[in-house]
């Protein structure tokens, strides 16, 4: 099984050794310009689509995240698995090689949508919000059938600090 796992995307039909990191860490979306390669770009703009839809599989079946909008996808030769934990909907992961998605419910809202925006706009760094120290315990871990190492380390680095 070829599997290659980057935190964004690919621009399709660059090799990987060709690809620059800014793009494995932010694109989310492609644009195709008329004579020009295509344009790596983090935001939704007039005439682009998501990256993951164009990809040819020339780099092995590639399994991202960053896109908690468009939330799981699933292409022919990607697996998008960003289904918006942060946001206090659901953690998932994909169980190789069989390709299987499987999910649980986030335990609470750790950001609200475009929070992180607004912190890049003030120069701020850390992207995890303080631990909630409430009296209020945290509700138990839910108990899907999700498969689970026990010596897996953390998902979350916002979940650490709880």
């Amino acid at each position: 099984m070829n599997t290659l796992v980057v935190h964004a995307g690919v621009v399709p039909g660059v090799p990987l050794v060709r690809q620059r990191p800014e793009n494995l860490l932010k694109m989310r979306n492609i644009l195709r310009r008329p004579g020009m390669a295509l344009a790596a770009i983090e935001r939704d703009v007039d005439g682009s689509s998501a990256w993951a839809s164009a990809y040819d599989g020339s780099m092995g079946h590639i399994v991202f995240g960053h896109d908690a909008k468009r939330g799981l996808q699933r292409e022919a030769h990607a697996t998008g698995l960003d289904t918006g934990c942060c946001y206090g909907k659901e953690l998932s992961a994909l169980v190789l090689p069989q390709r299987e998605v499987v999910s649980v419910p986030a335990r609470r809202v750790y950001e609200k949508p475009g929070a992180a925006a607004d912190r890049r706009d003030t120069g701020a760094l850390n992207s995890c919000p303080a631990p909630n120290r409430s009296a209020e315990p945290s509700p138990s871990p839910p108990t899907p059938s999700a498969r689970k190492s026990p010596s897996a380390p953390s998902l979350s680095r916002c979940q650490d600090r709880e």
